[in-house]
């Protein structure tokens, strides 16, 4: 409601009204005192080229303040904020013992409004801060809308059943079963592979293209992975479904040569403060899991499986035998126990850089240095990396392991019907 009392005050408002032709700024309105006219100018510029402001007095007799909100941005990013808009109104006349009164009123009120403003300016100026610190670079392919379809022929030894199989990069199709390389400067390798032992070719398939909202994301599952030899013998595999920043060598030649067929991790040289990925979880939250490897039956083994998210930051060094050792820069792990309700998008998990041993989250078993994984040096050979110590927190790595897996435990280790969804998966700085 607009305060009917005259003010002697000066307020300096701009206010940019914006149509489809048109837009005008309202100028400054001096308010002079009790019983005098006021003036503004309002100038019209037409959005059409080629015409001229023009100008149009407008006068108001004992013009007092009204209050509006407007909605305005600081910048084009920024955070909507609301800023007042003053106006002139006429109001009849008051009597001189009453202008004392308002006049204090009318002082606090704008010392008030000056308060809000301020405080409304230093809430946009932290949110364009927040906004510029946090940055997320996606990884190349992690979204996973695009992947390589191949369509591979079994053995007829085992059956002859045709499979197909997924590979995050560009949108391609392949009918052959030569063995694969990661296409289009795709930095992912999966669990997908095809074997060929004594001549038999064999395929696993744990991760699937999936949908997510109007694309694709990836979905990883474990289960097991069944082959009737002559129609006769039945071997049994479990297999989880895993994706992780590398490659496969194929064709697998064997169950021992399986792990040095995976090189793990890519050339990496950043800091980031984070990993961010939407994900989702499905898990029948069986107390044991179990271990079945194809040459006998299956055994239980103590605890419940749970999908894992890992990420390793790595400064590597190869002597000039290719052994490969490395000091670890950052850890982030993460287990999801509990099948979730629907998709959690935009989840974040920090980066803990340096020795993490005394931290209260640190666990040994998934957080400790490891000298399992393998990657290839130099010379093209699979050798172990072998993490010696700990790097101090400003180092800089020089490799980063990223894996998603729906099953935990090792190799022929967890629970059939685990699932993993992922999707836009990339960094924060």
């Amino acid at each position: 409601m607009p305060v009917r009392h005259k003010v002697g005050v000066t307020a300096a408002v701009t206010h940019a009204y914006h149509s489809r032709r048109t837009g005008f700024i309202t100028a400054v309105a001096r308010v002079c005192g009790a019983r005098r006219t006021v003036c503004t100018t309002q100038v019209w510029a037409s959005r059409q080229p080629g015409y001229e402001a023009t100008e149009r007095p407008i006068t108001n007799r004992h013009p007092a303040f009204t209050a509006r909100p407007v909605p305005t941005f600081l910048t084009w990013q920024a955070a909507p904020s609301v800023l007042f808009l003053l106006s002139l109104q006429s109001v009849r006349p008051v009597s001189d013992d009453r202008r004392a009164r308002f006049n204090f009123i009318k002082m606090k009120r704008t010392g008030n409004f000056f308060k809000i403003v301020f405080t409304v300016l230093l809430a946009n100026l932290s949110l364009l801060t927040s906004h510029a610190a946090d940055r997320f670079v996606p990884f190349r392919y992690g979204n996973f809308d695009t992947w390589v379809v191949r369509h591979v022929h079994e053995s007829a030894v085992i059956g002859g059943n045709d499979k197909t199989l997924y590979e995050p990069g560009p949108a391609r199709e392949l009918t052959s079963n030569n063995p694969y390389v990661n296409l289009g400067g795709s930095p992912w390798g999966t669990s997908n592979v095809m074997a060929k032992v004594m001549g038999i070719v064999k395929t696993n398939v744990s991760v699937y293209r999936d949908a997510h909202g109007a694309g694709h994301c990836a979905k990883l599952v474990t289960h097991i992975e069944t082959c009737k030899v002559l129609g006769l013998m039945n071997i049994k595999v479990l297999a989880a479904g895993s994706i992780f920043l590398g490659d496969v060598r194929e064709p697998i030649t064997g169950t021992k040569d399986g792990p040095k067929a995976l090189n793990w991790g890519i050339p990496f040289t950043l800091r980031p403060k984070a990993v961010r990925f939407d994900y989702r979880v499905e898990t029948p939250a069986s107390r044991n899991r179990i271990r079945q490897n194809g040459f006998s039956k299956a055994t239980a083994v103590a605890g419940p499986d749970y999908c894992t998210a890992v990420l390793y930051l790595q400064k590597r060094h190869e002597d000039a035998k290719g052994n490969i050792t490395a000091q670890r820069v950052g850890t982030m792990v993460v287990h999801y126990g509990q099948s979730t309700k629907g998709w959690v998008d935009g989840a974040s998990y920090e980066i803990h850089y340096g020795n993490i041993t005394a931290k209260p989250f640190y666990d040994a078993a998934t957080m400790g240095l490891r000298s399992t994984d393998y990657a290839r040096n130099s010379k093209g050979e699979s050798v172990i990396v072998h993490e010696t110590g700990w790097a101090a927190s400003g180092e800089t790595p020089t490799h980063i392991i990223l894996q998603f897996s729906s099953s935990h435990g090792g190799a022929y280790v967890g629970t059939p019907g685990n699932t993993l969804w992922i999707d836009n998966v990339g960094l924060v700085y």
